[in-house]
């Protein structure tokens, strides 16, 4: 019996590291995070940058670091996400 396999012509799911900003040093981290970069996206942009992921039919973001929790905004964003993405 053969299984059908459905692609879908944009990314289903994302990862996203939305922050560098980590107040931890873990060991087993690949990342070499500590400072906010100069470039991450503020709270507009990032909301729009959800919006436009909802658009092309992403719905489920996982938002990686650094830490997410050490932006200030990241609760306002995740709700956002959860509202956009959800259907």
């Amino acid at each position: 019996m053969r299984r059908q396999v459905e692609f879908y012509a944009f990314p289903s799911t994302i990862s996203w590291q939305i922050t560098n900003s980590c107040n931890l040093r873990c060991s087993h981290c690949i990342n070499s995070s500590g400072s906010p970069l100069p470039d991450e996206l503020d709270t507009d942009e990032a909301m729009k940058f959800v919006s436009e992921l909802a658009q092309i039919g992403v719905f489920r973001i996982s938002f990686t670091g650094g830490e997410p929790l050490m932006r200030p905004d990241f609760l306002k964003i995740a709700s956002y996400a959860f509202q956009e993405t959800y259907w």
